[in-house]
């Protein structure tokens, strides 16, 4: 039985991308197609050689400005996402935020993974705050410090790991990243005063 193929072939640096797959036809259609699921090698490679990375978390737009929330599985990315674009925000991606640095500071961007959630907007834009989530009986906000900044983001940064000379520029856009832009641990309930809070510190 066929279950299909994929082969990526790229330049060294990743300036050159050409991604070749075949479908059977049995196969079952899972909403990754949706998501562009496919592109997600060749955008990480190409990222890691152009002074990028890929972290894991939501991008949103809130009140003019672009916000990360990042954190581990389960700790409720995907769920303020969508208290943002129920708040009239918008969530550009539940699953991978892009950084990079342009115009002398971080940017945030969006990615088709898992979609757009509220009205359309700028697809990136300059970082604004970058929160760290985790579930609370009550909010609780507080600010980290740069090295204490800069070691989250490392934790939440996928590191192309099959070229080690791209890791020290990643380094060093974290930390940049960590000393420029505010960083927040978020303890938060799930539901929209959390969208509130969000914006009394932004």
């Amino acid at each position: 039985m066929d279950h299909g193929w994929a082969l990526l072939r790229a330049a060294p640096d990743f300036s050159a991308c050409c991604l070749m797959l075949r479908r059977a036809a049995e196969t079952k259609r899972t909403g990754n197609e949706r998501g562009l699921a496919w592109l997600y090698l060749p955008l990480w490679g190409y990222l890691a050689h152009h002074g990028g990375a890929l972290l894991h978390g939501a991008v949103c737009f809130v009140d003019g400005r672009f916000v990360m929330l990042l954190g581990d599985k389960g700790v409720g990315k995907s769920t303020l996402g969508r208290l943002v674009a129920d708040a009239g925000g918008t969530c550009l991606t539940e699953e991978y935020p892009v950084l990079t640095w342009h115009e002398d500071r971080a940017w945030a961007h969006g990615t088709p993974w898992n979609g757009l959630l509220g009205p359309p907007c700028d697809l990136s834009g300059p970082l604004d705050a970058v929160f760290f989530l985790r579930h609370a009986p009550a909010h609780k906000l507080s600010r980290l410090t740069p090295a204490e900044a800069g070691q989250r983001l490392l934790e939440n940064t996928r590191f192309f790991t099959w070229d080690p000379a791209t890791i020290p520029p990643t380094v060093e856009l974290l930390d940049r990243t960590a000393r420029t832009v505010p960083v927040y641990d978020f303890g938060f309930m799930p539901d929209q005063s959390a969208v509130e809070r969000l914006r009394e510190v932004l």
